[in-house]
């Protein structure tokens, strides 16, 4: 993972793989390790569980995290597609 600099991305998706569709929580800490090695922003995936999982992600833009990935969360109802829109105009 230490040359994933030099592969030219512009994005990295960081999915855990153990939490992806479990609605466990985002694996934040290592996102953020993600996000440290790259020059790319980072896009996390994986565990998303509410819409306080995503406001605490937008708290990390500053860290080079850009964006979320739901999934299971939304189709469950967990969270509403209303409101994420309420967020992203927020």
């Amino acid at each position: 993972m230490k040359n994933v600099n030099s592969y030219g991305f512009s994005r990295v998706i960081y999915t855990d793989i153990d939490r992806d569709g479990t609605k466990t929580a985002p694996n934040i800490q290592e996102t953020l390790n993600i996000a440290k090695i790259s020059s790319a922003p980072v896009i996390v995936s994986g565990g998303i569980s509410s819409i306080e999982d995503i406001k605490k992600i937008i708290t990390l833009n500053q860290f080079n995290i850009e964006g979320v990935i739901v999934g299971k969360a939304i189709y469950d109802g967990d969270i509403k597609l209303s409101d994420l829109k309420k967020l992203e105009n927020a």
